[in-house]
């Protein structure tokens, strides 16, 4: 178990970390006492948005210290069910596509999470209601499905427990 006093000396720099550093302080916070799981919570979610916000300058230690996170993590458990807020934490595609896509989305988010369906094992992502005529151009054969909150459901999805599919 780790003691809250012992996270200072772990907590990586924010700005130059290696992805050694970031894997070891989001381990010790998940060795936190449950008293301390939402503090634990924060901060693993502050290591991740640092990450997203130096991947534009140092994506290969970005993706490498997200990966780490990743492979940190467990299945949820009751299994996640509903509607969840999401944050685009950073592209995984080619250099110059990143930097469009992040101009993009620092302008428009039109995605906003993602909604689960444990009994089926399914989900889709949920889209504003300004992202429809975009998907009508970009996807023209598919369908958006309406929601009572007037956002839309779209790009539906499986779920399963397994390894992760990107590699170190």
């Amino acid at each position: 178990m780790t003691r809250l006093t012992e996270l200072p000396a772990l907590e990586p720099d924010p700005l130059t970390p290696r992805p050694q550093e970031v894997e070891r302080y989001v381990e010790a916070l998940q060795g936190l006492s449950k008293a301390n799981a939402d503090f634990a919570r924060r901060a693993s979610w502050a290591q991740i948005r640092l990450a997203g916000a130096r991947a534009g300058s140092r994506p290969t230690e970005a993706h490498d210290s997200l990966n780490r996170i990743f492979r940190l993590g467990v299945p949820p458990d009751p299994p996640l069910e509903g509607p969840t807020r999401g944050i685009l934490v950073t592209p995984t595609i080619p250099r110059p596509a990143d930097l469009g896509l992040r101009a993009l989305a620092s302008a428009w988010m039109p995605w906003t999470g993602k909604r689960f369906h444990s009994a089926t094992a399914t989900g889709d992502n949920l889209l504003v209601p300004s992202a429809r005529p975009v998907a009508r151009v970009l996807f023209p054969s598919y369908r958006l499905e309406p929601l009572d909150s007037g956002s839309y459901a779209a790009f539906r999805f499986r779920t399963y427990v397994g390894p992760g599919q990107v590699g170190s």
